[in-house]
């Protein structure tokens, strides 16, 4: 898939998996919080601050998923 990286100002959703740190997150436009998924795990139940590392680094390197494959998630290799 894409870079996330413009998909902000689309006015949805937007979510990224970053294979490299094995997890993924969820940014939710109406709240604008981010919320994390390692694979393998459920979704964090507190939202990531936005300017978490491994949140900036996901939006910079990682790709944008669609909404199916968030919660479907990932296993651990």
């Amino acid at each position: 898939m894409k870079n996330p990286h413009d998909a902000f100002n689309a006015g949805r959703d937007v979510y990224i998996d970053y294979p490299y740190e094995s997890v993924m997150f969820r940014w939710e436009h109406l709240t604008q919080r981010v919320y994390k998924k390692f694979y393998g795990q459920v979704e964090s139940a507190n939202p990531v601050p936005h300017d978490n590392r491994l949140y900036n680094d996901a939006i910079l390197c990682g790709d944008e998923i669609d909404a199916a494959a968030y919660l479907q998630g990932k296993e651990e290799e």
